[in-house]
């Protein structure tokens, strides 16, 4: 069971991918729930949700870190993180995160790409995950903000829930075969004895 979870500790089937420039800013959006209005919002770098929260770069409780700064729009159930000074080493995966209460984080991905050549743009691009203040260069689906969270929820449901079903049905199944082997063998002692 561990080693399937160290297999597929990634998210997400969906990511939204962004370009920029360096010396640029970027606001990544990510949304949310209504029913988890009050719970921790965090982004980190990388794409594990297990060690996602522990490694945020920034977190709803720590509004500011160096260049990354979360600001929250509770009523439009949505929270920007805003990445200042980009450099390449900007670059790379990101996972939005939401900490649930019971079971396991919500989460939503972007790939950032940050080129070199520092070119000024004012073009605003926005999706059900993800607005920038720069020019969106890869084709970006728009999707409910419902619909990424019920799909992510139905993955990690796949991901973490099914196999440890699987596997409680075959230690039942196990038990119930040892029980009879046990009864079946106990009945013949009892008929050799008479």
């Amino acid at each position: 069971m561990w080693f399937y979870f160290f297999l597929t500790d990634h998210c997400c089937n969906n990511v939204d991918k962004i370009q920029s420039h360096g010396s640029d800013s970027v606001s990544i959006i990510c949304p949310y729930e209504l029913e988890y209005q009050n719970n921790l919002k965090f982004i980190c770098r990388g794409n594990q949700p297990s060690t996602c929260l522990q490694q945020a770069v920034i977190t709803s409780d720590s509004k500011q870190n160096g260049r990354f700064t979360l600001t929250e729009d509770k009523e439009s159930r949505r929270f920007t993180v805003t990445i200042s000074k980009l450099t390449q080493e900007d670059s790379g995966w990101y996972l939005c995160g939401v900490r649930r209460n019971t079971g396991l984080d919500v989460f939503s991905a972007v790939e950032l790409e940050v080129e070199a050549s520092p070119q000024e743009t004012s073009t605003v691009t926005e999706t059900s995950t993800v607005t920038t203040n720069v020019t969106v260069i890869t084709n970006v689906t728009s999707h409910s903000t419902y619909g990424t969270t019920k799909h992510i929820e139905d993955v990690t449901l796949l991901v973490y829930i099914l196999p440890a079903v699987l596997l409680l049905l075959i230690l039942l199944f196990v038990l119930v075969v040892l029980f009879k082997k046990k009864k079946k063998s106990t009945n013949v002692e009892e008929m050799e004895s008479v």
